[in-house]
Formats: structure tokens, C-alpha cells, sequence
């Protein structure tokens, strides 16, 4: 359907149309919502955008030109003709579904050809060909640039998959097998970086703890630019003593680390400005996000700089409530034979904080999924089936359990904590010989292992004899949990602490 149809001649201009690189054969738009197609081209250039039948017309003004489509239904194939005054540009193959945005850090860039199983995860992978791949590069940035450096939309295949997201693949399949509509992953993740990378300086501002980290960085971006010379030419130095051992075959180590603050994944917003920015305007269904390492230290600031990172990016796909569903921090480091604190622990929780503020954030539980020895566990499989639960029956109106039991109430009386659960319809039970993960303790918060039982489908009861007067539980708090409490869907319970501070 015609969104914008304006007559006028063609205009021959030096600059030629080019459409934003995010619009490539086999992409997927976003059904359901208004399709926005741009680009650039020559001041006052004619440009006509065709779709499955539909037109629209624009001219280019300060070097942008941009379109729009009435909401389309799923389906496809579609051909897409952007045509200016040098000739037409055609894109095959163009299929209209729902568009899902993956984040974070290297458990998402996690590749399959990396995970577990990978000649089964591409054999898979054949039986989904509606499902398309998008990978963008990596690139840290100053300030938001406009256009994507990517792989290109790829048809899903054994040939494709392999260098992409793990996490996001098995995902896309999982949502893909119930819903049945064409499904574009989006996969812009970075290794080791930490939330307040990828959201934007605005947002940043917000969050008082980051203040004195974001003068800190203000002040080296200021000297870099006084020393830009002499730091750059030492930088081009060891670039160049780094290709040249790379040509010879020696030892080369890292490539070498950018002066300029603003081209790092550690800085400030940067990733938002160089991965999330150049996305903007394109349509999306959701978003799923692993992240958090690089924040395990600061997990009481992570309640703040998550929300606003979640908000960061619903602003720049359309605004709204769009779902966001995030990965709980996998178990990981050695298991502890007491009871502890935990940074990991303390994570996973500001992780569900953010659940409850914000509408339509969520969170797939991993505690079976973890590894002691490896913080990137090669089972990426359950990954993305959690999530795909979750998009499954919030987003898709599947009637279909999609997390497991989760605390609902802690009551303290007679010597004992009765904690009653949700999300257990069909049933709480504990896997192996005894329930176990819950440790206890009185007003001197010293924990001990608690002795817990199921007493009915919803309820545990925890006690211990050495605290008379219990005043907290908690259940699963390490950084590797061994908790064993499940409900009848085959679902883990979440970690948590009745002593959450304030």
C-alpha cells in the first residue's frame, strides 16, 4: 500500500541512491508494524521503493531519503526495487515476519561452530530456511554513526550458521517451531564489554554512580586529543609491527589497543553508538540479552544501568514496552562447601529486579546450564529454548509454562521459613536424593545449609536447629548454585534471598 506518492521527474545527480545496509536480499521486516525503508543520495534525488506490490516515492534532502509502508502480514516471498536516477537496485527473497534483536556480551557472540554439538546445530539448521541471519560488526564508536557495517541477511543453513550466534539460533528455531513465521535474528554482541556500553550517554546521566566514570572518561577522551599525534603514530607503529609478524609468521599477541578512548568497547555508550545506533528505525519484534559479567562487581548499580539499557534500545526500535528478555548469569567458578556471598549471585537478582520494574522484561534461568571450569559453557542449546519460552508465552499467546518456580511469599514463625512459590502449577519436586540449595539464618546472618521439604505443590519448609529464630533464606546464592528445586514442567527454580537490601 502506498504510503507516499509524490510526482515529480528524475533528477541525475553525481552521488547515487543507496539504501541503508541493513536492506539486503533475504532480510526480514517486521510484520504488523509500519515498514520504514532509507538510505542516501544526492541532494534533491528521485527516489521509488517498491514492495510485494505496494510503491513509495521520497526525494533525497540533506543527503537522507526515507519511505514508509503500511503494516504488512507475514509472509513472502517479496521483491524489493529501490530505483534512482542511475538505475534500479533489486532485493530477492524478502520475507515479512518478526524481527528479534540479540545483545550482550560473549556468551551471546558465543558462535555455534564454538558450542556444543555444532554438526548437529547445523544439520538443524537446514530445516530453517524462513529464518534469517544478520550478524553486525564490531565497532565502537564516539558518537551514533547512521550506517551498519554487517554480514548481509543470510538464508539459515548448514553453511550460514556456523559463525553465528549460538544463543540466538537455537532461539530463533524455538519460536520459529511454534509460531511459524519468518523470524530475522539480529545478533550485535561483543565479548567482555560491559551494559553501559551499549546504552546511550543521555540514558547514562541518569544513574548516579556512573557520574565520576563518566568524567573519568571525559577526561580521557580531553587527553587523547591533546596528545593525538604522538599517541597515534605510535599506535600506526606497532599496527604495522603487528601485520608485518603476522606476514612473517611469528608470534603476534593482541592487536594493538586504539589510544582513542572512544574506540573502545569499554567506553561509555560506545557500542550503543557504533552497533545499536546504525539499527535505528528498523523494526523489531523484541530483544534477547546475555550480559552481565563485566558487571558481576556492581550489581546493585546493574538495577539502574540495566533498566536504562533496556530502555536504550526499545527507543531506538520504535519505543513502547517491547519484550526484553534477558539470560541469568550461567554457574560458574568453583563450588563452595558453605554458604557465601556472591557477586554472581547478587547479578542474577539485580537481573530479576529490573523484571519487576519494568513491564515486559524477563529472565531464562540457566543454573543447570553452567560450567565450573568455563564461564562460556558450551550448552547453548537450553539458552535459547528458556528464551524462546518466554517469548513463546508472552509474546506469542502460547499457553505454556516458561519459567520455573519463582518465591512468591517468606513467612518466619515456629522456628522455621515457609516459603510459598509461583509458576509450580503442575507441582514442585527436587531432583537427586534430598532438596538442597537453601541456607538459613537468624539476626546474626550467619548462613547454614537449611534442611528443606516440599510440603505441598507450592510450598517449601526450611529450617535448622541451630537457628531457633530464623529471619532469611536464601536459595541458590553462589556463584555456582547447587540447588535442586524444580516444578512439574521440567523448569529450575530461580535463585534469590528474602534479605534483598533495599
Amino acid at each position: 500500500m502506498l504510503s507516499s506518492l509524490v510526482a515529480f521527474p528524475l533528477v541525475f545527480a553525481a552521488a547515487p541512491v543507496q539504501p541503508h545496509d541493513l536492506f539486503t536480499s533475504h532480510m526480514v521486516l517486521q510484520r504488523g508494524k509500519p515498514i520504514q525503508v532509507w538510505g542516501s543520495g544526492a541532494e534533491g534525488a528521485a527516489v521509488r521503493v517498491s514492495l510485494g506490490g505496494h510503491a513509495a516515492s521520497a526525494r533525497v534532502k540533506g543527503g537522507k531519503w526515507s519511505v514508509t509502508f503500511r503494516p504488512m502480514q507475514a509472509g513472502g516471498p517479496h521483491t524489493m526495487t529501490i530505483t534512482g536516477p542511475e538505475g534500479a537496485k533489486t532485493f530477492e527473497d524478502v520475507l515479512i515476519g518478526d524481527v528479534w534483536v540479540a545483545s550482550g556480551q560473549s556468551n551471546m557472540e558465543w558462535a555455534v561452530d564454538w558450542s556444543g554439538e555444532p554438526d548437529k546445530a547445523k544439520e538443524k539448521a537446514n530445516r530453517y530456511p524462513n529464518i534469517r541471519l544478520f550478524t553486525v560488526n564490531k565497532r565502537a564508536e564516539g558518537a551514533p554513526v547512521a550506517n551498519v557495517i554487517g554480514s548481509g541477511w543470510k538464508v539459515c543453513s548448514a553453511q550460514t550458521v556456523g559463525p553465528f550466534s549460538a544463543v540466538a539460533f537455537h532461539f530463533g528455531a524455538r519460536v520459529y517451531d511454534d509460531a511459524k513465521v519468518p523470524i530475522g535474528l539480529i545478533n550485535t554482541s561483543w565479548g567482555g564489554t560491559p551494559a553501559e556500553a551499549w546504552t546511550t550517554r543521555e540514558r547514562l546521566e541518569t544513574v548516579p554512580t556512573l557520574a565520576d566514570r563518566l568524567k573519568q572518561y571525559d577526561a580521557q577522551i580531553a587527553w587523547y586529543e591533546r596528545r593525538k599525534d604522538d599517541l597515534m603514530r605510535t599506535y600506526n607503529d606497532a599496527v604495522a609491527a603487528f601485520q608485518a609478524a603476522q606476514r612473517e609468521n611469528r608470534p603476534t599477541g593482541q592487536w594493538p589497543t586504539h589510544p582513542d578512548p572512544r574506540q573502545s568497547p569499554w567506553g561509555p555508550a560506545t557500542l550503543y553508538n557504533g552497533m545499536v545506533a546504525p539499527l535505528r528505525g528498523y523494526g523489531a519484534k523484541g530483544f534477547i540479552w546475555y550480559q552481565g559479567e563485566s558487571n558481576a562487581g556492581r550489581a546493585y548499580e546493574y538495577r539502574t544501568l540495566m533498566a536504562q539499557t533496556v530502555l536504550t534500545f526499545r527507543e531506538a526500535f520504535g519505543g513502547g514496552d517491547l519484550p526484553f528478555y534477558q539470560v541469568q548469569l550461567a554457574p560458574f567458578m568453583d563450588i563452595q562447601k558453605d554458604p557465601g556471598e556472591s557477586q554472581w549471585a547478587e547479578l542474577r537478582e539485580a537481573q530479576n529486579i529490573v523484571g519487576q520494574r519494568l513491564r515486559n522484561v524477563g529472565a531464562a534461568v540457566i543454573v543447570d546450564a553452567g560450567d565450573e571450569k568455563d564461564i562460556h559453557p558450551r550448552d547453548k542449546v537450553t539458552v535459547g529454548n528458556r528464551l524462546g519460552l518466554l517469548a513463546l508465552r508472552d509474546v506469542y499467546g502460547k499457553k505454556i509454562a516458561a519459567q520455573g518456580p519463582t518465591l512468591q511469599s517468606a513467612r518466619f514463625g515456629n522456628g522455621q521459613a515457609t516459603l510459598r512459590f509461583s509458576h509450580c502449577d503442575n507441582g514442585l519436586l527436587f531432583r537427586g536424593e534430598r532438596l538442597q540449595g537453601f541456607s538459613i539464618a537468624g539476626d546474626d546472618k550467619k548462613f547454614v545449609w537449611g534442611n528443606a521439604e516440599i510440603v505441598d505443590g507450592f510450598t517449601v519448609r526450611v529450617s535448622h536447629p541451630s537457628v531457633p529464630n530464623p529471619k532469611a533464606v536464601r536459595y541458590g546464592w553462589a556463584n555456582y548454585p547447587t540447588g535442586n528445586l524444580w516444578n512439574g514442567d521440567g523448569l529450575p527454580a530461580s535463585p534469590f534471598r528474602t534479605d534483598v537490601p533495599k
